[in-house]
């Protein structure tokens, strides 16, 4: 799940087993009372080994054509190979050998739900991934998803060893309701938690960030979702929740670089303030889901531990020790990670908590005051995050008073004592990069784009998935003819929201001055698209 993310919720995966595919005739996985062939298809495909698993309970089909548990089991495998008419219909023949008509009607509900999610899906490939979403305005992601797709596989398998044997399936939906019916989510998942991906059933699911009011960064997103697939198979599905998002959280910037850090400042902040009042979020309060936390801060929290004890594992242990956790987990389904953890790092698990924590006590971590924790709307009427919604967000009543006399004053032309009073909102609400914004674009307008330039990279560190900071440096560079800043500027918009057509303009003519004609081409065609969809209310 990331934030954010995803947006993942992973083991949400097998709440779904029991609820959806399990039925009202009892989960599919009750192996006291199976053949051994059977339990090991079910084994197999827990470790979505899909292929092997249907292998194995063709074998019995063959033997028993109309048993229902096999059926269900056959169906549970297509629909984990993405086979999803299949799945439907082998659950529905399922059903017809039952005297109990409801009895799968679960499971047929959930696979018929998922095919009408995936109406007007294309599928793309590259060599390692199939990518199916419903072209249109979406097939601008095709190209930027696949890219980063397959340096994650890269730079994935130099961290950890370990590169899939089959291509990897990715669905984007177009809208949070398509997300949310083939996923399992729900839309106060996405809102509070900012779940905005999953992993489950064999493939990587997000949404397009145009289903956001503010898109978000679904680049990391992906790849922070290609994290959780990795592990499933490194570990035989065989680890809990705060490894899986510490992994998926410190490796889902890796595509990009490996200098980028999982510490941001809102993430320095959060880890900062639960040090000063010892209020963590428990190992086991994230279990079984991160979605079951109840709100934004301490959904972030909990990501920041995870990922800080994954960077303390690997200062203190280096790459082996990490692999060694992987390798133990791996050798036994039923090994805890408090044994992989004394196996692999020579301590039991409450030393090991006291170490990370001591640990963060010396980073001599601090809070910034007002920072900017990632907030997800789904996209309703409007195309963005309304004046009011930014108002709102901010902290301190005494910041959103200077702000709103600046607005006043601003409107009466009276432009410096409006930067003043922004200034001052500024002071109060430091990690606002809505208010440095404002103050940019106010000093943009008065041709002082240095002093603008300044107040947007500070934005750019307090809260660097604010889309809008990098969309005005664009914006900014480009006026100044600094082709090479705004390219970056740009590029690094689209990776939160692709679907401002401003940001394709001006790469357009970024990209010509560069030289980069094909590219330029494509950044034009994408910028009429995005204008004829806007006209057409699509």
């Amino acid at each position: 799940m990331k934030p954010l993310r995803c947006q993942t919720a992973i083991l949400l995966f097998l709440a779904l087993v029991l609820g959806v595919w399990g039925g009202q005739g009892g989960t599919v996985f009750a192996a006291e009372s199976l053949e051994a062939t059977q339990a090991q298809a079910e084994e197999l495909l827990q470790m979505w080994r899909a292929e092997e698993a249907l292998e194995q309970v063709e074998i019995l089909i063959a033997e028993r054509p109309q048993e229902a548990d096999l059926l269900v089991l056959k169906s549970q495998a297509l629909f984990h190979l993405g086979r999803y008419e299949e799945a439907l219909e082998t659950a529905q023949a399922a059903q017809g050998t039952s005297t109990d008509p409801q009895e799968f009607s679960s499971l047929i509900g959930f696979i018929d739900q998922t095919l009408r999610a995936r109406e007007g899906f294309e599928t793309f490939e590259s060599p390692h991934f199939r990518l199916s979403l419903q072209p249109g305005q979406d097939g601008l992601l095709v190209e930027m998803a696949l890219e980063a797709a397959e340096k994650s596989y890269e730079a994935l398998g130099e961290a950890l060893g370990w590169r899939p044997d089959e291509p990897v399936r990715i669905e984007i939906y177009p809208t949070a309701q398509r997300f949310q019916w083939a996923s399992g989510l729900s839309r106060r998942d996405i809102e509070v938690t900012g779940a905005v991906g999953i992993t489950a059933f064999n493939k990587l699911a997000l949404f397009s960030p145009r289903a956001l009011a503010r898109g978000y960064r679904w680049l990391d997103s992906l790849s922070h979702e290609y994290v959780h697939y990795a592990l499933i198979f490194l570990t035989r599905n065989n680890a809990p929740i705060w490894f899986h998002e510490g992994m998926a959280k410190f490796f889902e910037t890796r595509w990009r670089s490996a200098d980028l850090t999982y510490l941001s400042p809102s993430y320095r902040t959060l880890l900062a303030t639960a040090l000063q009042h010892n209020e963590f979020v428990s190992f086991e309060a994230m279990e079984p889901s991160l979605v079951e936390l109840p709100d934004p801060r301490q959904v972030h929290l909990a990501y920041a531990e995870g990922a800080s004890a994954i960077d303390f594992i690997l200062r203190e242990k280096g790459r082996e020790g990490l692999l060694g956790i992987l390798e133990s987990l791996s050798e036994d389904p039923e090994r805890k990670m408090a044994e992989a953890i004394t196996e692999s790092l020579q301590q039991s698990m409450d030393e090991f908590e006291m170490s990370w924590k001591e640990d963060l006590e010396g980073q001599g971590l601090r809070s910034l005051e007002g920072v900017w924790i990632p907030q997800y709307r789904v996209r309703g009427g409007g195309d963005a995050f309304d004046e009011a919604e930014e108002f709102r967000a901010l902290q301190s009543a005494v910041a959103r008073n200077h702000l709103r006399l600046g607005d006043l004053l601003l409107e009466r032309g009276r432009v410096r004592p409006a930067l003043m009073e922004y200034g001052r909102a500024l002071e109060r609400s430091p990690g606002s990069p809505y208010l440095r914004q404002k103050l940019a674009q106010t000093l943009l307008s008065q041709g002082k784009a240095e002093q603008a330039e300044t107040h947007l990279e500070e934005a750019r560190q307090v809260a660097p998935d604010y889309v809008a900071t990098y969309t005005l440096l664009g914006h900014l560079h480009l006026r100044a003819k600094q082709f090479q800043e705004a390219r970056v500027a740009y590029e690094e918009s689209l990776q939160i929201n692709p679907f401002d057509p401003s940001v394709h303009e001006g790469l357009a003519l970024v990209y010509r001055e560069l030289g980069e004609e094909k590219k330029a081409r494509d950044a034009e065609e994408a910028h009429q698209r995005l204008l004829r969809s806007l006209r057409e209310g699509s």
